[in-house]
């Protein structure tokens, strides 16, 4: 009994550094990929506009633009619609997405207490082939 005991304070004492090493190096990480989630999920939860497919989604989050000691998130789907440009926008020219509060002290300042813009960025009609693999424009 005595000999199990000391062999698991062993294992425990041979791993811990190496929990302590990992948890400094990959924790922020896996805490900004958390909170990338829990930014973009009301996003991505948002329902489409009529008459649109989502072809794609891509999130990233670090520092985006600028320098600074803060973590810029960004959210954005790829769309294929047949409605128009200005029924697009009108769509979603209300949407106000829930803010990532958080004890952030830039919160206030930048606004991000009154919530997430959605910003529409339309182009060209591209072939479908680059997506499907058929030849037929959009």
């Amino acid at each position: 009994m005595y000999r199990l005991r000391k062999f698991w304070v062993g294992v425990v004492l041979l791993l811990s550094p190496f929990v302590v090493c990992g948890g400094i190096l990959f924790g922020p990480i896996a805490y900004q990929q958390y909170r990338m989630w829990r930014f973009s999920r009301p996003f991505f939860n948002y329902p489409l506009p009529p008459q649109t497919d989502e072809i794609a989604r891509n999130t990233s989050w670090g520092v985006l633009t600028g320098n600074g000691h803060y973590c810029d998130f960004m959210a954005s789907r790829a769309l294929v619609t047949n409605l128009s440009e200005d029924e697009i926008i009108a769509y979603y020219e209300e949407v106000g997405l829930p803010p990532l509060r958080e004890d952030s002290q830039f919160a206030t300042l930048w606004g991000t207490n009154g919530g997430v813009s959605v910003f529409v960025k339309f182009h060209e009609p591209i072939a479908r082939w680059a997506l499907t693999g058929r030849d037929q424009h959009l």
